[in-house]
């Protein structure tokens, strides 16, 4: 909702960036790694022993000991395998740490499609997500991660991935960034542990063992954590190891990842298909192909216009499995279920044909399907971009935006989250059809709000879209006919109703005393919310008010330096401090002047009691000093 703002930091090492196009082809994924022979000879060691080998070809280089010192020093994985194999399991020096590793596994919470929630302890689950990493660095050169372990611990990781989606869900208000709260650390640690886990697996002379399940749930978790580069990085290198390169081009494997571009729209066609194509052909007629591979093929085709490719493959996902188990007098596995819920939900995310969508949009919402249906956001906001993009009809986007928000009710399912997710999609298509504020933008609006109001209560995440996406009209009457709406509906106010309000004021003709009343309203709710640091969030907004505002003013500029000299004493950080003032500068140079004398701005008539209630930033007050300034 609020823009992107830039950050105080980067990040230690950006990877080079790696086309799924260029990696992903027939010829690439079907040509063998020349050193297969080698990989066929360790296969069965690799998995007996747990470790990896070489697998570039034999050496010639002799160092006098008949083999290279690489060899040398990962034989020793094996010999602790073999000096402890028959040693009984209670008396091995690393047996605590296995009974851990392997209680951790049994706190893994599954988790609900049909509701989207957890299933299991939330406080169990999390520590054991804390604890797994120490243990799995330990065992490592152990040889005890056996397959089936390390499935479970990235079935692990993978599901706080979405239990701290659902987190999220549960809060009032987006999370602050450079906040570091304990769900922003959690993400952290999830993010950094997959990306350990699958650098493991690929490595050279890799201990770690994993099937073509635990792999896929990997691809997953990288497509979840919007990770496309180095998912394409981890797959080349892995389909280029003649050890992995069987495990790499499995059909789960191979689904997980053509979801990945799909998903980035980085893909050639008529490659996957040839693919496929070839996958397919020369599998035996009694064998299926693999579920992951159909609904991304599915994905593929539907993207680009390939309706009815995609109605046969739907088929054979869903009728032809129904078929099949009915025949027998069996209910198909919950597995395959999942399997046609994803490919029903495929048709309404990514058909560009619209009736198609629809006709899938609405049996969902009926739920008298054969599998579960329930309506997923990400696929309902691509729902709405197709419609749009593809027939410009506003009172289809209408109807799929009021439909929604009736099944959610019904369902109880609505929550902060969803109505700032699909409010914000619905305004943003609104406000590109009606761009200007006139007579008949202003009919529409009225509809629309009417319209939501019947479904259900106005609340916050629907007024901050409307705040920020109306700020093309820049019309201030507007502006101010919001906010007065805003206190009528009494709904509870967080901060970032005041942080879009700062923010989309800027476009519009405001006093400086009103900006001035809206920024005391943010402290005054930061302290309400438990805040004791101003962020980025609350002083990018009061910059868009002020000294970004489309009706700058000399009050503006004013107003602005004399809430910096009494503010800054509590940003969040040096680095953010920092980066204000060379932003600032950017825009005017003559603002430098301004910083190095700001204990001379004169802000008596500026009275904000909240921040006796705010934390005194140690690192900026020193910074003060070294600069000889005294606030």
């Amino acid at each position: 909702m609020l823009r992107n703002v830039p950050k105080a930091t980067s990040l230690a090492h950006t990877s080079s960036k790696m086309s799924f196009q260029s990696c992903l082809t027939a010829n690439n994924v079907f040509k063998r790694p020349g050193s297969l022979h080698v990989a066929e000879n360790a296969r069965g060691a690799l998995y007996n022993t747990g470790r990896g080998f070489h697998l570039s070809g034999p050496s010639n280089n002799s160092n006098g000991n008949g083999g290279n010192v690489n060899q040398v020093f990962s034989a020793k994985i094996p010999e602790i395998k073999e000096y402890t194999q028959n040693v009984p399991k209670r008396n091995l020096p690393y047996y605590k740490q296995l009974m851990a590793f392997d209680d951790c596994l049994t706190h893994n919470s599954s988790f609900d499609i049909s509701t989207g929630r957890i299933i299991g302890s939330s406080k169990q689950f999390w520590d054991s997500v804390r604890r797994i990493m120490p243990l799995y660095e330990e065992l490592l050169s152990t040889g005890e991660l056996t397959e089936r372990r390390m499935d479970e611990m990235v079935s692990l990781l993978r599901n706080g991935l979405r239990v701290h989606r659902w987190e999220l869900t549960k809060l009032n208000k987006n999370v602050d960034k450079d906040l570091n709260t304990p769900l922003q650390q959690l993400h952290e640690l999830l993010k950094k542990s997959l990306l350990k886990v699958s650098s493991d697996i690929v490595a050279e002379d890799s201990p770690v063992r994993i099937s073509s399940r635990g792999l896929t749930n990997l691809f997953k978790a990288f497509k979840d954590m919007g990770l496309a580069d180095e998912a394409a990085q981890v797959w080349n290198k892995g389909k280029n190891n003649a050890a992995l390169y069987e495990l790499f081009t499995a059909e789960s494997v191979l689904g997980s990842v053509f979801s990945l571009f799909v998903d980035n729209n980085d893909f050639d066609f008529d490659e996957i298909w040839s693919i496929y194509s070839r996958i397919k052909t020369t599998k035996p007629a009694y064998e299926k192909i693999h579920g992951e591979l159909q609904i991304a093929m599915v994905r593929a085709c539907l993207l680009k216009g390939r309706t009815e490719e995609a109605l046969k493959i739907f088929t054979e996902v869903t009728s032809n499995v129904l078929q099949e188990f009915n025949e027998k007098n069996m209910d198909p596995p919950s597995r395959l279920r999942s399997y046609m819920t994803t490919a029903h939900m495929s048709f309404i995310g990514y058909c560009q044909d619209y009736e198609t969508a629809n006709v899938f949009f609405k049996g969902a919402l009926k739920g008298d399907l054969p599998y579960l249906t329930p309506l997923q956001m990400n696929f309902v906001k691509r729902f709405m971009h197709n419609t749009w993009s593809n027939t410009r009809d506003f009172d289809h986007v209408t109807d799929i935006w009021l439909s929604t928000w009736k099944y959610y009710e019904s369902q109880r399912r609505s929550n902060s989250s969803i109505s700032s997710s699909l409010n914000d999609t619905y305004l943003d298509i609104f406000f590109t059809k009606y761009s200007t504020f006139d007579a008949e933008s202003s009919k529409a609006l009225k509809k629309v709000l009417a319209d939501y109001s019947q479904i259900r209560q106005m609340d916050e995440p629907f007024f901050n879209c409307l705040l920020t996406k109306s700020m093309g009209w820049k019309n201030t009457n507007f502006f101010k006919s919001i906010m007065r709406a805003a206190e009528m509906y009494h709904f509870p106010k967080t901060n970032v109703f005041y942080r879009c309000s700062l923010k989309a004021s800027g476009a519009v003709d405001l006093q400086s005393e009103e900006i001035f009343n809206i920024y005391y309203k943010l402290l005054g709710s930061n302290v309400e919310m438990g805040s004791r640091q101003i962020t980025n969030a609350d002083w990018f907004a009061l910059r868009d008010a002020t000294v970004r505002s489309h009706h700058m003013s000399a009050d503006k500029i004013d107003l602005y330096f004399k809430l910096w000299k009494l503010s800054s004493p509590y940003f969040v950080s040096l680095q953010n401090f920092k980066l204000y003032v060379g932003l600032d500068m950017k825009l005017n140079r003559a603002y430098g002047r301004v910083f190095r004398e700001i204990e001379y701005v004169d802000s008596s008539d500026v009275d904000l009691p909240q921040l006796r209630y705010f934390s005194r930033n140690r690192a900026i007050e020193n910074y003060y000093m070294s600069q000889n300034i005294s606030l």
